[in-house]
């Protein structure tokens, strides 16, 4: 599950992110487009941690868990 849950994290990532230049550099939308643009990023990049966290900590973030719990302090 382990190496699954990074790699399925990952590549919703990198999906993300090719959303949000597709719509940043879309012809409609006008000026709103950026900020669906940035939040989609946004999103990626929370998407990326996830997996990164999940790698080295063992476990990925939620509104319960704090930085404390995660690092076993």
């Amino acid at each position: 599950m382990r190496c699954y849950m990074e790699k399925h994290h990952f590549e919703q990532a990198k999906i993300w992110l090719a959303g949000a230049s597709l719509v940043a550099n879309s012809n409609f939308g006008g000026d709103d487009k950026y900020a669906v643009a940035v939040s989609m990023a946004v999103h990626a990049i929370l998407k990326a941690n996830d997996a990164l966290t999940y790698k080295f900590l063992t476990a990925t973030a939620n509104v319960m868990t704090t930085l404390r719990d995660c690092l076993k302090i």
